[in-house]
């Protein structure tokens, strides 16, 4: 991301095109989008907070929230229906999570800042 900042002169540009090669390297194609909009988030808290590591909790919030998700559904801790809300419902819910896990963030400290 700071290289193509680098290269375009712009936090924006930096961020998209970040957003779409963090979601492309993936190889989940019919995830392409969620993982799209995760990027950029992703890439604008990293510019706003100027640090890495609030860029790395919100990626580990996200990825803990999906195992733990799919760990209760695979063990009866949640319905199996949650696997029929689709895509669409299930990102709206993690997304929610994360904009929570935010501004969690935003009133705890980081170490070393």
């Amino acid at each position: 991301q700071n290289l193509f900042q680098e290269w375009f002169g712009s936090p924006h540009i930096a961020i998209w095109l970040t957003a779409f090669l963090f979601s492309v390297i993936h190889l989940q194609y019919h995830a392409v989008l969620p993982r799209f909009v995760l990027g950029t988030l992703i890439g604008y808290v990293y510019v706003n907070s100027g640090n890495l590591r609030s860029a790395m909790l919100l990626h580990f919030f996200y990825n803990s929230t999906l195992v733990l998700l799919t760990f209760f559904i695979q063990h009866g801790g949640l319905d199996a229906s949650w696997e029929e809300v689709g895509a669409e419902r299930l990102m709206l819910v993690v997304m929610s999570v994360l904009v929570l896990a935010l501004l969690l963030l935003r009133r705890i400290p980081m170490i070393g800042t």
